[in-house]
């Protein structure tokens, strides 16, 4: 199992050694800076199930609709975002790879892969549009697409 990384921060702290010639002692210093505290995304349930009544919109509307509606006057927008963003992950990730997680989605909605490549990690499939524009009076010779996603 790959671990996760965990994100350093520059903290500008130092050590400083010094050793005496006699070396029957040394002295260390150490200076260390704190770090700032990881954002709160701490929400009430209440909140989480406006967020996902209203998936569909994106988190800067939701959260418009919640200051409108005079909910948790303390709720921030990066909180809104946090939390639609995991609410969201249930709508579409099956899988912790995502590369499995897109093939699983793809065919549960029962889209069509063209052409797979597992040792690139790459596939191409087909959607309605490629239908819409088939029978379109523009003559289409290459459509191309590259999307990538990165689950936290």
């Amino acid at each position: 199992m790959k671990r996760q990384s965990i994100h350093r921060y520059t903290c500008n702290g130092c050590i400083k050694i010094t050793i005496f010639e006699d070396l029957a002692s040394s002295n260390i210093e150490i200076k260390h800076h704190l770090h700032p505290k990881k954002a709160d995304t701490s929400i009430s349930p209440e909140i989480k199930q406006f967020i996902l009544d209203n998936i569909d919109l994106l988190p800067y509307e939701i959260y418009k609709r919640l200051v409108e509606q005079g909910l948790d006057i303390n709720i921030r927008q990066k909180q809104v975002h946090f939390w639609w963003s995991e609410i969201g992950k249930k709508r579409y990730k099956r899988d912790n790879d995502s590369f499995s997680s897109a093939q699983k989605w793809l065919k549960e909605k029962s889209y069509h892969i063209i052409f797979q490549k597992d040792n690139l990690k790459a596939f191409g499939f087909l959607t309605n549009f490629w239908n819409i524009l088939k029978n379109s009076q523009f003559k289409v010779s290459e459509i191309g697409v590259d999307a990538t996603c990165k689950y936290h």
